[in-house]
């Protein structure tokens, strides 16, 4: 990945490394795959800090850190689904999430406003 942006940066003037997002525990009912008989009800909507993924975490991280020595300006959303403590992929009646990695259209909207300042728009 860092060669690849540095060939990108040879060319593009301005470039955007968005980290990874929020990535929640995998082996429980997942939002859009859960059974037909587990309601909705019975999955969990937020995590503590502790329990989320965080194998890929480091590896983003270290390239986001590179990035920025490098000139390179970098978005993190995790601040839109975590506190301190928790994070959550459920708030005003919607998911936030597909699955345990990847957002849903109700999440991604919600990083708009943090793109369009970044993005001019």
């Amino acid at each position: 990945m860092r060669e690849a942006l540095s060939v990108l940066q040879s060319s593009v003037r301005n470039i955007l490394y968005i980290e990874n997002s929020p990535v929640f525990p995998r082996g429980r009912f997942t939002i859009s795959n859960r059974p037909i008989i587990v309601p909705e009800s019975w999955v969990s909507k937020v995590f503590s800090r502790t329990e989320m993924m965080l194998e890929d975490k480091k590896a983003s991280d270290e390239l986001a850190n590179w990035a920025r020595r490098n000139g390179i300006s970098t978005m993190d959303f995790t601040s839109l689904f975590c506190t301190n403590q928790v994070c959550t992929r459920y708030a005003n009646g919607k998911w936030l999430y597909a699955d345990e990695g990847h957002f849903s259209l109700t999440g991604a909207d919600l990083a708009i406003p943090q793109l369009s300042d970044v993005l001019g728009g």
